[in-house]
């Protein structure tokens, strides 16, 4: 029995492969940085391609490689704009740092998003101007420098609050409770959370709401285990799904609340809130959710000795789970069903299913080491630059010091 394991995503807003596009309404464009006359006509078609620019960035995050498609959308604006001898806005700058990412070009990434923000200031495009630090404040968590990432995030909640604008405060609360994550700072992630949840509250932002006390409330199933802490936050989170009827998040955390109820052995309020959380998640097509519940409402009915009732549901969450290719939730239902097989004395099930689990098992490994690779060869790379850079200004200091 598992609960249902995640990395931090907002359901239904772009935050998805790092760095992420946040979804801040823009107030800003063309209009702010032009130098010479040019046509409305002309400015609508500029920022029109860098929205769609972006759109195909989160189409990239979700692992459908469309760069190529970005790069043409950069290349049409960039024309545009030398044609009509116009400076390049910030947000162009901004999204040709979200391209050079995707492309591993690191170094390039890093210079785009700082002019962006110089460009934002200079020209007092506040809005892209704390979209530029978010960027770095992703940027720099993903490529290990932790520190400076907090600092980028910091910075934009001040200026964010100086010249209040909407939606930011918000993201840049996410993005620190990930860092903490990412460093195991329980303590700091679940405070990062309940700044997300105050700051999201007085803005309206029912989606980061939800994902404050989803979060928050999942730190305190196990991590820093407090039943009434949980429970708490969960019931919250499920309240405000239901009034704002969004399915993914009533999903999620009443599933959440049935495994809290099920680590304090309360079995009957377990299975009644696993059930609803089937309720909403089938019909919407959450099959990771879906399959989670079940394999669970399989367990509670296999501890309490309703083996057949349990084999029902084993065969419906490992449906649900192929569906979507969830090798985490696969391995541990076959392990699950193994032991239920092995405990009645069924040797030659009990193998047949661990053979299984063993198999996905190696699946879903392969698949968090693949995830692990990949942020070690950002690091790696970033870190490889930055000596480089190191080593060039030492060797021009030392032929300036020669020429003295």
């Amino acid at each position: 029995m598992k609960a249902i394991t995640r990395v931090i995503f907002i359901i239904g807003i772009a935050a998805g492969a790092l760095p992420a596009y946040f979804p801040v309404f823009s107030r800003t464009g063309v209009p702010t940085i032009i130098k010479n006359p040019v046509s409305a006509e002309d400015t609508a078609k500029i920022n029109s391609l860098i929205k769609k620019g972006f759109l195909s960035v989160k189409e990239s995050s979700k692992g459908s490689m469309k760069s190529e498609k970005t790069e043409l959308f950069i290349d049409s604006a960039t024309l545009l704009c030398e044609k009509n001898k116009i400076d390049f806005p910030p947000l162009l700058h901004l999204l040709k740092a979200e391209f050079y990412f995707i492309r591993s070009d690191f170094n390039t990434s890093e210079q785009e998003a700082r002019k962006c923000i110089e460009k934002a200031e200079n020209s007092k495009d506040h809005l892209s101007q704390a979209k530029g630090l978010i960027f770095l404040g992703n940027y720099y968590h993903r490529t290990g420098s932790f520190s400076v990432s907090i600092d980028n995030y910091e910075k934009c909640i001040t200026l964010a609050g100086e010249e209040r604008l909407k939606g930011i405060i918000p993201s840049c609360y996410l993005g620190m409770a990930r860092v903490m994550r990412t460093i195991g700072d329980l303590r700091g992630e679940s405070e990062n959370y309940r700044l997300l949840a105050e700051t999201a509250l007085q803005e309206n932002a029912e989606k980061y709401v939800l994902e404050a006390w989803l979060s928050n409330g999942g730190l305190y199933l196990e991590k820093m285990r407090n039943f009434n802490k949980a429970d708490s936050l969960l019931k919250k989170c499920l309240n405000l799904s239901l009034e704002k009827k969004d399915s993914s998040y009533t999903a999620f955390s009443s599933a959440q609340i049935g495994w809290n109820f099920y680590m304090d052995k309360m079995f009957d309020s377990s299975i009644y809130y696993y059930e609803r959380s089937l309720k909403y998640s089938i019909p919407s097509k959450r099959h990771s959710i879906s399959s989670n519940s079940l394999g669970n409402l399989s367990t509670i009915n296999r501890d309490l000795g309703n083996n057949n009732k349990a084999l029902s549901y084993y065969r419906k969450a490992i449906e649900q789970a192929e569906m979507v290719n969830d090798w985490y939730n696969l391995q541990w239902i076959y392990m699950d069903m193994s032991n239920m097989y092995l405990s009645s004395g069924d040797t030659s099930n009990a193998y047949v299913n661990y053979v299984l689990f063993k198999k996905y098992s190696d699946e879903w490994i392969k698949s968090e080491t693949a995830k692990g690779i990949t942020e070690a060869r950002i690091k790696y790379e970033v870190d490889s630059h930055s000596k480089e850079v190191a080593l060039l200004s030492l060797g021009q200091a030392f032929i300036l010091f020669i020429q003295i």
